[in-house]
């Protein structure tokens, strides 16, 4: 597994409450422990080691919190609490994301003569917080059990991407390509919902007339990384200079708006009129950490900004075929990051087919032809579903690599593990374009899904 230290960063804050007879010794060792789960995984912790008894006591430490700039708070109710004691002062503090913990009774503590009665407040909270449509996760259990830490786990793995993605940036260079309608979008609707912002600041021709302001040895700095691991076809050159062009001018793009993630219409401005698609430099940058996708498709865009807050395993932006009934084949005009190549052999370098121009004849720049990496793998893809909804369509599989569908372009074969799963793929393909990333990352991008509201395909 690649996974990311899934909590790195995160600040959280945390509350303890319970009614005004009810506090114990025996509860605050389980809210030392509890404390100690939440810095394990890596998070720093906020608590002011008071259980608290009233609103206003509660209300305070929240507001504490809030203008400590936490990114989620648990409220751990360690005995019987009156619910409106938690209930009205949380829906008064906005959107910070929020862990509801509760504990069961044990005999361990039974024989001691111990009942808590927090499983009874914690059920009565969490059934209001249900109705009143507020998001929120959930855990019952001691802070020892291994399935408590592994809800815990999830629920700040939800919320470290969930946070990340509020501060991202996607650069759009032109708007959707070729009428393919699931690259549009709506952008209040991905703010609202995802909090992602989409920066529009640049379009074809300002990227043209940065690439003319770009200096010979800013070019030949570049051009050295491919001296060695890359084999270069006939008719490259003017080609491998206009794209390495267009990586600088985009890179260049990419610092100053601040973006995460880059998407580029490409066609037909930059393949046609140009003569220089965006492939090579969109797979440079892809490999460097600036989640891209083309012909404008948003939608993508944030699909791999996800899939990389859950895992840092190299991924692959690309067109999906059903193949032979039995798989699927996935491949591009040119966008393939290098780091999915499994070294076996020299990347070859070729012009870009006039299969892709406008015209048929008249095109540019430089197809990456490489043999991918043998793997387990997750696919997923992300679509609007109207009325500000969204959906995600997920399977996994394994990668082989076979021989280019044409063109010169890298492809690579998922075999899934059934025929029900390629039939039930073919029944729920949402979009042309998916994101295939070298790791099984299903089960968590599901409960992503569903701390977001987001329906699962």
């Amino acid at each position: 597994m690649n996974c990311l230290n899934i909590n790195n960063g995160l600040k959280v804050g945390i509350i303890t409450v319970a009614h005004l007879r009810e506090p114990s010794e025996a509860a605050r060792k389980i809210i030392e422990d509890c404390n100690k789960a939440v810095k394990d995984y890596g998070c720093d912790v906020i608590y002011n080691n008071k259980i608290l008894t009233s609103n206003t006591e509660v209300r305070e430490s929240l507001i504490e919190l809030k203008v400590s700039n936490v990114d989620a708070i648990i409220a751990i109710v360690t005995n019987w609490v009156e619910p409106p004691t938690l209930v009205q002062p949380l829906s008064e503090i906005g959107n910070i994301p929020l862990i509801l913990w509760g504990f069961p009774e044990t005999d361990y503590y039974l024989d001691q003569g111990i009942f808590f009665g927090s499983s009874s407040a914690a059920a009565v909270i969490k059934s209001a917080f249900e109705q009143m449509n507020y998001k929120f996760q959930y855990i019952m259990g001691m802070p020892e059990e291994p399935a408590s830490r592994k809800r815990l786990e999830t629920a700040l793995d939800n919320i470290r991407v969930t946070s990340r993605l509020k501060r991202s940036k996607i650069g759009l260079i032109g708007y959707n390509s070729m009428g393919i309608y699931t690259a549009t979008f709506d952008q209040l609707g991905l703010k609202k919902h995802f909090g992602i912002e989409i920066d529009n600041r640049a379009d074809s021709y300002i990227v043209v007339k940065m690439m003319e302001e770009i200096k010979e040895d800013e070019i030949e700095e570049v051009r050295k990384r491919f001296d060695k691991g890359y084999v270069f076809a006939e008719d490259t050159k003017q080609s491998l200079e206009l794209s390495l062009k267009m990586y600088l001018a985009l890179k260049k793009l990419v610092k100053e708006g601040e973006w995460d993630a880059l998407s580029v219409k490409c066609q037909h401005e930059f393949t046609s009129y140009l003569r220089c698609a965006a492939c090579l430099p969109l797979s440079m940058l892809t490999d460097e950490g600036v989640m891209c996708s083309d012909e404008g498709d948003i939608h993508a865009a944030v699909t791999m900004l996800i899939m990389r807050n859950i895992s840092d395993a190299v991924l692959f932006f690309g067109d999906i075929y059903p193949y032979n009934h039995r798989s699927l084949l996935m491949s591009h005009c040119g966008l393939v990051p290098h780091s999915c190549h499994d070294n076996s052999c020299d990347i070859v370098l070729n012009p870009m087919s006039p299969r892709i121009s406008k015209d048929g004849i008249n095109t540019g720049g430089i197809v990456s032809t490489l043999r991918y990496k043998s793997g387990k793998v997750t696919l997923a893809r992300l679509e609007g579903r109207g009325a500000g909804s969204y959906a995600m369509h997920i399977l996994e599989g394994t990668a082989y690599p076979v021989k280019s569908i044409g063109s010169n372009y890298s492809t690579v074969e998922i075999r899934l593990d059934s025929q029900m799963d390629y039939d039930s793929f073919v029944r729920n393909q949402i979009s042309n374009h998916y994101i295939m990333i070298y790791d099984e990352i299903e089960d968590k991008l599901r409960k992503y899904c569903r701390y977001n509201r987001i329906m699962v395909l």
